[in-house]
């Protein structure tokens, strides 16, 4: 173990002075575009942290008697033979792993969801819903699982949420799963949640879905929590005016939904303009025809329920065992007025750059975005297209469209170690857009 940390680091300590002398990134400096990650041998738990320069964790040494600075790797950042390393980015607890065609599970304990399933990691098991981007088998194998494993240890049936038109295939997946086991068909929710829909889910969070741009019919989805702000009008007034009015019988406050979480599935830089492609065109008319086989076979599989705008589903999971995680995101149980994150209101989108998505402006200005960024340098960008995918030249490209305070990156390809990861980041994102950018690389040597 000793050895590999050793090995890593100085393979780190080789790049970093190679961007030195090339004049690349990763700078030595607290404005520095490289993010730290922090830990203890002991711990399981790693702090990534976007924006923090090199400065606070970093260590001079020679090269050919030059000194440069180098980001010190503590020991759980090189530790790729963990799946479940936690991270922090804003203050939002993540876990997970995504590598392209091997699995992408994020895990976001919080809201009590997984975006995705993968492989089905196992602190997944304790999410009860389960967002589906799409259905590659590296996005929703794990599915049959996650139902089993939550129904031997008592907890409430899963619920999965899934593009329109899928509903019954991911039912048939699940179903052919406990035939093989000898069991019984498996209880557990399957809802459609449409473009113009959105849900309520447990936790308190609301639901929204955004189109994405995939070599399957796909989506992305945003996640809002809902806080009580004082009504405009009544800005300016002290508190005791505003407990004055409170006990006369005034409403004070109203309810505003807040971006928080935003997650992309696979997909190519096209889901930021937000209009129909060649490509998504072709694959809303394959979405229609699966819809429609779909649609009979579901007598057979059981109903799932369709999720449209303005049915947002209410209900609660009153019964969820200590096993579950998570803690509700609503308004200040105190009745207090919350007034922060005014910048984020979902009253002021602004969609003009997504040609009318609001949902979609929403995710690019969620507090966290977790976006896939599978191919980098050596791939060209059309190839990375064809595949549906996003290559770094394109989210260079778009750099000025996030206005996310932290963006996760993940899905990378598992050609690429560690270091040529960090190295790619540090050298051709501009340093505002390193600053905000962690890349999640659980799993990967």
């Amino acid at each position: 173990m000793l050895e590999s940390l050793k090995r890593a680091f100085k393979e780190a300590t080789n790049v970093a002075s190679q961007h030195a002398t090339n004049g690349g990134g990763g700078g030595g400096n607290g404005d520095g575009p490289a993010a730290a990650a922090s830990g203890n041998l002991h711990g399981s738990e790693v702090a990534q942290s976007p924006g923090s320069g090199a400065a606070s964790d970093a260590a001079t040494h020679s090269s050919n008697g030059a000194s440069v600075r180098v980001p010190a790797l503590n020991p759980p950042a090189v530790c790729a033979d963990s799946r479940q390393t936690r991270i922090s980015v804003c203050g939002l607890e993540l876990e997970g792993v995504s590598i392209a065609g091997q699995e992408t599970c994020i895990i976001v304990p919080r809201a009590k969801v997984a975006f995705d399933i993968g492989r089905c990691p196992q602190r997944a098991c304790f999410q009860q819903t389960v967002l589906l981007s799409h259905t590659h088998l590296d996005h929703v194998g794990g599915l049959p699982f996650h139902v089993c494993t939550r129904n031997m240890h008592g907890l409430p049936p899963s619920r999965v949420v899934v593009p329109e038109g899928f509903s019954a295939g991911v039912r048939r997946l699940v179903d052919v799963a406990a035939e093989l086991q000898g069991m019984q068909p498996l209880g557990f929710e399957v809802q459609e949640l449409q473009a113009d829909g959105e849900l309520l889910l447990p936790s308190g969070y609301l639901c929204r879905a955004f189109p994405t741009t995939h070599t399957l019919p796909s989506q992305g989805y945003v996640l809002y929590s809902q806080r009580r702000k004082l009504r405009p009008e009544l800005q300016g007034l002290t508190q005791e005016e505003v407990r004055q009015r409170r006990r006369a019988g005034e409403e004070v406050t109203v309810t505003v939904q807040v971006p928080e979480i935003a997650f992309t599935g696979d997909t190519t830089a096209a889901f930021l303009d937000g209009t129909m492609t060649q490509q998504q065109e072709q694959e809303q008319q394959q979405q229609q025809q699966y819809g429609q086989e779909a649609a009979a076979a579901a007598a057979e599989s059981g109903p799932a329920t369709a999720v449209g705008k303005g049915e947002a589903d209410a209900r609660g999971e009153g019964g969820e065992q200590g096993g579950e995680e998570g803690t509700a995101a609503a308004a200040p149980a105190d009745g207090g007025v919350d007034n922060t994150d005014s910048g984020r209101l979902k009253s002021g989108s602004s969609c003009s750059s997504c040609n009318g998505n609001a949902v979609l402006a929403d995710a690019l200005r969620a507090r966290v975005l977790i976006m896939e960024l599978t191919f980098l340098d050596d791939v060209c960008v059309d190839e990375a297209r064809g595949k549906g995918h996003m290559h770094i030249a394109d989210f260079v490209a778009a750099a000025h469209r996030f206005q996310n305070e932290a963006i996760l990156l993940t899905h990378f390809s598992p050609r690429y170690n560690r270091s040529h990861i960090l190295e790619a980041l540090n050298t051709l994102l501009p340093p505002a857009l390193r600053a905000k950018c962690v890349p999640l690389l659980n799993g990967i040597e």
